[in-house]
């Protein structure tokens, strides 16, 4: 049986972390989308590594 992932909303998460990159890159105006698209990459790796580890952890805990 497979199991059902429901979808997670990481706008927010991504709004955040653009933000953090456009301060970090002296609030230069005009690259909006190229902050998007990196902080979008970072959250969604975080996000697969995240899931990654707690796969990992259930896996383990259906072998006891």
């Amino acid at each position: 049986m497979k199991n059902k992932c429901e979808e997670i909303d990481l706008t927010d998460y991504i709004r955040v972390k653009a933000k953090e990159i456009w301060q970090d890159d002296g609030w230069k105006k005009g690259r909006d989308l190229d902050y998007w698209l990196q902080a979008e990459k970072i959250i969604r790796e975080e996000v697969r590594e995240d899931l990654s580890v707690i796969s990992n952890i259930l896996r383990n805990k259906h072998r006891k």
